[in-house]
């Protein structure tokens, strides 16, 4: 088939939701909690601390949050002791529990329903959602049965933040320099020679740097059958005995994965009639944005998987920049296929790549001033291997 031209991408991209086999089935979306420590010595911290409150949303994710995101640190500690000071925290404040009775809408009598996974696992469907889903998973038969599996893909992910205003630190490179030391983005991965021109670009402007912290929620066989067998009750069924067992219950826990570094800049010469306040924010966002997009890449358990979004005339999925995608960027293609024993499995039925002739879609924070392209909201790509036909819904997952 003939590539389209620039235009009608464009066209293509904005209207494509109209057509009956673009779909965005969501059902094997993560779920996911976010914190930010708050080590109440960080140059701005009222602003980068609103923005993480309000304006940060990884929305490839169910929202999983909490009701006290904040995470108070009193001291300036090194990494491996921060680790240990969160997963003190997290068995303090009983979030790993707080997260299933979440998952489980606990009611203030103790008990519990399913009403969440249910709607996490059919992910609201229409009937015209139904229709494609028999098409790439043999029915619709198991779906809200894996709404459950879906708690095992339950996330937290902790912020620690650093900031700097480039311009008192343009003029002493070593004071610059020392200021990405300790946020770790040196060791993460950004280069000296790149961390000299980040510190001494020309002009007023602001860095934020970002360590991440990435955690998982354990629901395994042992803790499952402990949840429904000494803690589950409906709220018609609920005892005072079953509401305590899940008050003082300590079994519930949360592993560490990994961590990963990085930061953002903005320059006030690019927004000149933005304040202070409105350019920290920008950076804080595209600081915490890219911190969930390494995170997706560097650990596979936290991989993102996104749903093709058309597959005629060209293949399209709702993502950019935000997620990583750089033209660079290889792709699995995966189908839920119902095995010899009746349970569903990620199957990997071929591989794709970003199609170079069109733009990657930018979908930065901000990016409606920044981007020139603001008319494309998909990013294009094509087949490199495929077995059978391609279908909206499937899933494709970056790969290194």
């Amino acid at each position: 088939m003939k590539k389209l031209t620039f235009l009608m991408i464009i066209v293509f991209c904005s209207n494509v939701s109209a057509k009956k086999d673009s779909v965005n089935l969501n059902y094997m979306r993560s779920s996911l909690a976010t914190f930010f420590v708050d080590n109440g010595k960080l140059e701005q911290d009222g602003i980068v601390k609103s923005a993480f409150l309000d304006k940060f949303a990884p929305d490839k994710y169910n929202a999983h949050e909490l009701e006290n995101r904040i995470i108070p640190n009193p001291s300036a500690v090194k990494n491996d002791d921060l680790i240990n000071y969160l997963e003190n925290y997290f068995q303090t404040n009983q979030i790993a529990k707080n997260l299933v009775a979440k998952w489980f809408n606990r009611s203030e009598k103790g008990g519990f329903d399913v009403d969440l996974v249910m709607k996490r696992g059919l992910y609201n469907a229409q009937e015209l959602d139904k229709q494609i889903a028999k098409n790439t998973i043999s029915g619709l038969s198991g779906i809200s049965d894996k709404g459950e599996d879906l708690i095992n893909n339950t996330f937290v992910v902790v912020m620690a933040s650093n900031y700097t205003n480039k311009a008192n630190v343009a003029s002493n490179l070593n004071i610059g320099l020392s200021f990405l030391q300790n946020s770790g983005l040196l060791q993460g991965g950004l280069g000296m020679e790149l961390a000299k021109s980040t510190i001494t670009t020309v002009g007023k402007g602001y860095w934020v740097g970002t360590k991440s912290y990435l955690f998982k929620l354990v629901w395994d066989e042992e803790t499952k059958h402990r949840f429904y067998n000494e803690l589950w009750d409906d709220d018609e069924k609920i005892t005072p005995e079953k509401k305590a067992a899940f008050d003082t219950a300590d079994f519930f826990k949360l592993e560490y994965v990994g961590e990963t570094s990085t930061g953002a800049d903005i320059q006030s010469s690019t927004f000149s009639q933005k304040s202070e306040a409105q350019l920290i924010e920008r950076a804080t966002i595209k600081s915490f944005d890219k911190s969930i997009s390494n995170l997706q890449q560097e650990y596979e358990v936290f991989s993102l998987k996104i749903p093709i979004y058309s597959a005629e005339p060209i293949i399209t999925i709702k993502a950019g920049s935000k997620e990583g995608i750089s033209e660079k960027s290889k792709f699995g293609v995966f189908e839920m296929q119902q095995g010899k024993n009746g349970a569903l499995e990620l199957v990997q039925v071929g591989k794709m790549k970003v199609d170079k002739e069109y733009p990657i879609w930018n979908n930065e924070f901000g990016a409606d001033e920044e981007n020139s392209d603001k008319n494309v909201d998909c990013t294009v790509l094509k087949v490199q291997s495929m077995k059978g036909e391609i279908v909206p819904g499937m899933l494709v997952m970056q790969t290194k």
